[in-house]
């Protein structure tokens, strides 16, 4: 799992601007790079700096410069007529006007913080540069924008379902597997009761109910898929596996737009095929997050662990949890990962030791754990504080310090502007402020966006439960009334009955 880090160098502005190792576009260096797959990543330029770099190697007169426009890929690789950085380091020479100064240079992949430097790690690093998502049509080849629908060319759909192809490949293999399924319980429990194979590891398999199920969940998946109408988010995943060699940008707009409307069972595989796509395209820290996410997920080894209990009979819940915690203690202690966690007798949000303890007290385990790249401790401790935040008001006060400072915004669904809006420190809606506010978030600036979308999500959330409420109370009221009016006229009946034969 690869969650290497870019790391920062100066920026010298007399030498960087005329240094062939300098990315103008992005901001980024190729001289101090860390090796990742699948390409190095370039580190990012921040304060400025009168050092000399020890790395710098003027433009050659016959070297033009990066053009502005150059695509990303062609950007971050170095020129070809140029040597690789690592043996420019030791045979080009400082330039004649600059002298020559021993500078230490900073190791290509650091080692976990310690407390005193956590507030370097709260730094946010300057997002890489995105390049244009285009959408190739299937029928004709042309480039479209992004967000067009039809082929501005041959006016094709954009975002096609399933092809033909595809769902007779489904049918046939579905018809094969519940003919097999099929001929084996008939086999071994029809045709020959007890002729199954004796083979501990088949057991699990070779059993009536199980043969059973699986021919009629094979046989009904030859009917249903291939007639079933495909789902949106299927579209949006067919046509990312599409523009994967085509458009790397728009495979990764594609499976955000289906992570945004698949259900929660694929959200999983969804994450990881956009941590892969985001390593692609260079986005080193997003592809850690989602690595990060899928690795201390609470089902990450569920269907490892189902897949022992089959064999083993062990607990799946059990086996589950301790890989999950084996898995953390490992990413913890090789410093890819910070946790970060409330103390109760700091009583305050901060980062936690590689055991998960407070720092200032050793013994204490922090509590409402997170688990954040380096890059992210100001987000993981927004996440915290606003799990703890109700009831300790010293972690409010924290909060609300960093909301005051701009480090953090808080925004929330205002009942009044029926929209949402970023609010003050106190939590507040601005235009009204004695309005009442629902589902706040808070975030750094660069996560906003994320945090509207769970915002709208959450209403949408409500909004349905509300609707589903409301459509069983009525149907419960009609299933009584009908009730009652059945039983009034069964009762009427007897009573019918009695006085007829009492006269």
């Amino acid at each position: 799992m690869s969650m290497q880090i870019a790391q920062h160098v100066p920026f010298n502005p007399v030498q960087c601007p005329v240094c062939i190792n300098y990315v103008p576009n992005i901001n980024r260096c190729r001289a101090f790079a860390v090796e990742s797959w699948p390409r190095p990543l370039l580190a990012v330029l921040g304060e400025e700096s009168a050092d000399p770099c020890p790395r710098f190697v003027e433009i050659a007169q016959t070297l033009a410069a990066t053009p502005a426009d150059a695509p990303l890929a062609e950007i971050e690789s170095a020129p070809a007529n140029v040597q690789p950085v690592e043996s420019q380091a030791e045979a080009v020479q400082p330039a004649k006007n600059v002298p020559a100064v021993t500078v230490e240079t900073a190791p290509a992949e650091t080692s976990q913080p310690e407390a005193p430097m956590m507030d370097s790690a709260e730094i946010a690093t300057p997002a890489p540069v995105r390049g244009e998502a285009r959408i190739h049509c299937q029928k004709c080849k042309a480039e479209n924008p992004s967000s067009a629908v039809r082929c501005q060319k041959c006016d094709a759909k954009l975002l096609p379902a399933e092809g033909a192809g595809a769902r007779f490949s489904t049918f046939f293999s579905s018809v094969i597997a519940a003919g097999l399924f099929g001929y084996l319980l008939y086999r071994f429990y029809i045709q020959n009761p007890g002729s199954a194979p004796d083979i501990p590891i088949l057991d699990a398999f070779l059993n009536p109910v199980v043969l059973g199920l699986a021919t009629v969940i094979a046989f009904i998946t030859a009917i249903v898929v291939p007639l079933r109408r495909t789902p949106e988010y299927v579209k949006y995943i067919n046509r990312a596996k599409r523009h994967i060699q085509l458009n790397p940008w728009q495979a990764l707009a594609d499976v955000e737009s289906a992570m945004e409307i698949a259900p929660d069972k694929e959200q999983d595989n969804l994450l990881k095929q956009r941590a892969q796509l985001y390593e692609m395209v260079g986005f080193a820290e997003d592809a850690a997050r989602d690595r990060l996410t899928l690795a201390t997920a609470q089902d990450a080894f569920k269907g490892e662990a189902d897949a022992v209990k089959m064999f083993t009979g062990a607990d799946s819940g059990t086996y589950a949890a301790g890989r999950r915690s084996s898995q953390i203690k490992t990413i913890l202690y090789s410093g890819k990962a910070l946790a970060i966690g409330y103390c109760p007798k700091c009583n305050e949000v901060d980062v936690l030791d590689k055991d998960e303890h407070c720092q200032i007290h050793p013994k204490t385990k922090g509590r409402e754990v997170e688990y954040v790249i380096p890059a992210d401790v100001l987000a993981g401790k927004l996440t915290v504080m606003q799990k703890v935040e109700a009831g300790k008001p010293k972690v409010a006060e924290q909060l609300t310090e960093l909301l005051t400072t701009g480090k953090a915004s808080a925004i929330g669904y205002c009942l009044r502007c029926k929209a949402v809006v970023e609010l003050t420190p106190e939590r507040r809606c601005a235009v009204h402020p004695k309005a009442r506010v629902k589902n706040v978030q808070y975030a750094v600036p660069r996560d906003l966006a994320a945090a509207r979308k769970r915002i709208f999500k959450l209403q949408h959330g409500r909004r349905s439960g509300r609707n589903q409420t409301v459509f069983i109370a009525v149907a419960l009221i009609i299933a009584a009334l009908l009730l009652l009016n059945a039983y009034d006229a069964e009762i009427s009946g007897v009573f019918q009955r009695l006085i007829n034969s009492g006269r």
